[in-house]
């Protein structure tokens, strides 16, 4: 629920407006969302360029139907001039040494 606090301390807590089947279906499990209400992003994260505030904010919308696509994402502003294939080599060797160092500190643990 810590989680979730802090999402709506930024974003605002989901209503009937910003995510009608979400709040019908918590009211129906018994979730009350804490209340807060939406702070500009750029006030949460000064220094930040428009376009990247701009692709935070599609990203973080309560009503998965509103919020924009991974396919619509790439195509950003936000996005644009970051070469596609280099980008994908450093992201894979990024997780290729996050997994290997993973698995050394499993092996560690199980052989210990």
């Amino acid at each position: 629920m810590d989680q979730i606090s802090k999402i709506c301390s930024v974003i605002g807590s989901p209503n009937m407006q910003s995510w009608p089947d979400g709040f019908k279906h918590a009211a129906k499990k018994g979730i009350n969302f804490p209340e807060y209400t939406e702070i500009s992003l750029a006030s949460a994260i000064p220094d930040c360029p428009k376009e990247a505030l701009d692709f935070i904010s599609e990203c973080l919308k309560w009503d998965p139907t509103k919020r924009s696509t991974a396919s619509q994402l790439l195509s950003h502003s936000f996005l644009n001039g970051i070469d596609e294939k280099s980008f994908a080599q450093s992201a894979s060797s990024s997780l290729s040494g996050y997994q290997s160092s993973k698995i050394e500190k499993m092996t560690s643990v199980t052989s210990a």
